[in-house]
C-alpha cells in the first residue's frame, strides 16, 4: 500500500524551453498595469472559458457564446458561500473523454457550478493547502458533501469495455491525498512551479478519489499551485485539453500499483507545459493590445485583494470618489453594512476619507492603490 508521493522527471530540451517561455510571460506579466475595471472583466470572460472547456472535456455541448450569456447575467458565489444549491442535479460521473453516448451534458447548471468553483481559486491561493481545501472544489462542483468512493472502481472504454486505468484501493484514498498535499507544500524550491502543478494535476488524476468530478477537481488543483506560485489568474488551458480530450486522458492509462504511483510524469509534464504556454501567450497578446509593458512593477498585486476590492477599484477609476451609497448599489447591501465595510477599508489603508461630511461622506483610494 504505497502511500508516499514520488515524483520522477527529466528537464528535457523541450521542457526546458516552455518552461524558460513561461516564466518570462509571467513576470512581463506582473509589469503591466492594466485598468482594474478592464481587469475584472477579463477574469470574469477567463472563468467562464475556463468552465466551459473543462465541462466541454466530459460532454457539455453548450456552446461558448451561449454559456457567456448564461452566466454573465449571474455572478459566481462569493467564497465561503454555499456554492450549489440544496436539490441541484449534481454532475454525472466521468468517463475517460472521446467515448460517444457515454454520458449525457449537464447543461447550464453544470456550467454555473463549475464556474463557481473558478471563482473560489481566488480564496483557495491565500488559505494553506490542504486536503479539505480540496474537498471544497468537490463540494461546490456536486453539491454535495465531500465523500470519497467506497469501492474500487476502473475506467473502461465505453466501446470495447477494455480497462484504461484502475485507481488505486478505496482504503488508501486520505493517506494519498495528504501525502499529495504535503509534496505539493513540501516540494523543493528547485522544483519549478508549473511542474509542481503538472504533477499535482496528474498525481490527482490518478488516485481518483471521488466517485465524480475528479477530472475537473484535477485541473482545479492544477490551477491553483500556479496561483500560488505566481501565476496571474490569467490563463485558461482547458481550451487547449478540449482540442483534443483522448490525448489529455491517455496518460491515466495502467494500473496504479503497478507504475502510476511513481511513474515518470515527463511526456505529461510536457504536454501540461504547452497547455499552460498557448493559454498564457494568448492573453499576453490580448494584455499587449491594453497596455504596453512597465519597466516598475505595480505596488499592489489585484490577486492579493478580495473580489469586493477588485470591484471596488473598478469603480474608483469611473469615479474619483464615491460614497456608502455607490457600495450599497455594487454589492446589494444594507446601507448600515455598506458603512461598516467603508470604515474597515478606511482602518486598512484601503481608501481614505475624501469629504468628511457626515450628510454626504465621500471616500477615495488611497495613493498605493491609483
Amino acid at each position: 500500500m504505497p502511500t508516499k508521493i514520488n515524483v520522477e522527471y527529466k528537464i528535457t530540451d523541450k521542457l526546458a524551453s516552455m518552461l524558460i517561455k513561461l516564466e518570462g510571460i509571467k513576470e512581463r506579466m506582473k509589469m503591466r498595469r492594466i485598468p482594474a475595471a478592464t481587469v475584472e472583466q477579463w477574469r470574469e470572460s477567463l472563468q467562464i472559458a475556463q468552465a466551459h472547456y473543462s465541462c466541454k472535456m466530459e460532454g457539455n455541448t453548450i456552446s461558448l457564446k451561449d454559456a457567456e450569456t448564461a452566466l454573465l447575467q449571474e455572478p459566481p458565489a462569493m467564497p465561503g458561500a454555499q456554492a450549489v444549491m440544496p436539490g441541484a442535479q449534481a454532475v454525472m460521473p466521468e468517463v475517460p473523454a472521446g467515448e460517444s453516448g457515454s454520458r449525457p451534458a449537464g447543461g447550464q447548471a453544470e456550467l454555473k457550478t463549475c464556474r463557481d468553483a473558478v471563482a473560489l481559486l481566488d480564496k483557495a491561493a491565500r488559505e494553506p493547502l490542504a486536503p479539505l481545501a480540496i474537498n471544497d472544489f468537490y463540494t461546490c462542483l456536486t453539491g454535495r458533501i465531500s465523500v470519497y468512493r467506497n469501492d474500487q472502481n476502473a475506467l473502461s472504454d465505453a466501446a470495447t469495455g477494455q480497462i484504461l486505468y484502475m485507481p488505486p484501493d478505496a482504503a488508501d484514498i486520505p493517506q494519498l491525498l495528504q501525502a499529495l498535499t504535503d509534496w505539493i507544500n513540501d516540494a523543493d524550491a528547485s522544483v519549478p512551479c508549473v511542474l509542481r502543478a503538472a504533477a499535482a494535476h496528474y498525481k490527482f488524476a490518478t488516485i481518483y478519489p471521488y466517485p465524480d468530478a475528479n477530472g475537473k477537481v484535477a485541473r482545479l488543483l492544477a490551477a491553483l499551485v500556479l496561483r500560488k506560485g505566481g501565476y496571474e489568474p490569467f490563463f485558461a488551458p482547458e481550451e487547449y485539453y478540449a482540442r483534443d480530450p483522448r490525448k489529455y486522458t491517455e496518460a491515466l492509462t495502467g494500473n496504479y500499483y503497478m507504475g502510476q504511483a511513481g511513474s515518470d510524469i515527463t511526456q505529461w509534464a510536457e504536454y501540461f507545459s504547452a497547455a499552460l504556454l498557448d493559454a498564457m501567450q494568448k492573453s499576453e497578446a490580448q494584455a499587449a493590445k491594453i497596455q504596453p509593458v512597465r519597466e516598475e512593477k505595480p505596488a499592489y498585486k489585484l490577486r492579493d485583494l478580495d473580489a469586493r476590492r477588485r470591484k471596488a477599484i473598478a469603480l474608483f477609476e469611473k469615479h474619483s470618489v464615491v460614497t456608502s451609497g455607490d457600495l450599497t448599489k455594487l454589492f446589494s447591501l444594507a446601507p448600515r453594512t455598506a458603512r461598516q465595510l467603508l470604515g474597515k477599508w478606511v482602518k486598512s489603508g484601503f481608501i481614505k476619507v475624501a469629504d468628511p461630511s457626515k450628510k454626504a461622506r465621500k471616500y477615495k483610494l488611497s495613493s498605493k492603490y491609483c
